[in-house]
């Protein structure tokens, strides 16, 4: 009897121990092949590592090194590569990489996303196109990264949300002066607000309407489009909360250092 006792309670500890286990397991954060922790990694990845929900390296693959969502982009143009700042870097498509946005974003919830671009080539002046960095679309809200086209704007680079009828957009900066140098792109979003920062500068802040869910779509996360004009990118992010102006500081000079130690 002692002897089935202990049998039964042993089995009901390990069933126990088992979903404390699985219970506290983090979110999905899949990598995407194995031999990509060899590489040489942006230091970001320590510092934010429980902060991000999507992460994509662009090192040779298409498929998120990190993702609380689906990890795998949905069918679309083979992606190139290029030497990027870390590894490897996506060359802009003319058609975007795109990624469910489910699970990997919530522009409902405060957040943050950050990219790296590097022009190629560009001619400055006469009628410039638009580029679509990223461009999110979710519960009916709308987030993209960009830069303007037509001479009158002048290359200004803007982050906008649009949330049902109503869209904001917020400048900082332009590109009319981009050499083929990396630049750094981060957006943050909260309750009421957006802002936007280039190269590491503190954030530029404007209002934005209180939003509300109003579907439940898989929705898209779309990186690299507008590929006429030739670029590249690199370490794009998601986050789980807005970022620090110091931690934008920080993030602007690990390039620096990552840059000066390859050429040393």
């Amino acid at each position: 009897m002692r002897n089935s006792l202990m049998s039964v309670l042993t089995k009901s500890t390990f069933i126990a121990l088992v979903c404390l286990r699985l219970f506290s397991l983090p979110a999905k954060r899949a990598r995407a092949d194995d031999y990509s922790s060899l590489l040489p990694q942006n230091p970001a990845l320590s510092r934010f590592n429980d902060d991000i929900t999507f992460y994509t390296s662009f090192d040779g693959y298409s498929v998120a090194d990190l993702s609380v969502g689906k990890g795998s982009p949905r069918e679309g143009a083979a992606p190139q590569w290029s030497d990027g700042i870390w590894n490897k870097a996506l060359r802009g498509m003319a058609k975007p990489l795109t990624f469910e946005a489910h699970g990997n974003i919530d522009l409902i919830r405060p957040g943050a996303m950050t990219m790296w671009v590097l022009p190629q080539n560009w001619t400055h002046g006469g009628n410039p196109s638009y580029i679509h960095f990223v461009v999110v679309n979710y519960q009916g809200i709308t987030l993209q990264v960009s830069r303007m086209g037509s001479a009158v704007n002048r290359e200004a680079l803007y982050a906008y949300m649009k949330i049902g009828s109503k869209g904001e957009f917020v400048k900082v900066g332009s590109s009319k002066d981009w050499k083929n140098e990396w630049h750094l792109l981060s957006v943050n979003w909260g309750e009421g607000y957006m802002e936007f920062s280039v190269d590491g500068s503190s954030f530029r802040r404007i209002n934005t309407p209180i939003k509300e869910r109003t579907n439940k779509d898989s929705g898209a996360i779309q990186i690299a489009g507008s590929g006429a004009t030739p670029y590249l990118m690199d370490e794009f992010f998601i986050y789980n909360r807005p970022l620090q102006n110091e931690e934008m500081k920080w993030m602007w000079k690990t390039k620096a250092q990552e840059i000066q130690a390859k050429s040393s």
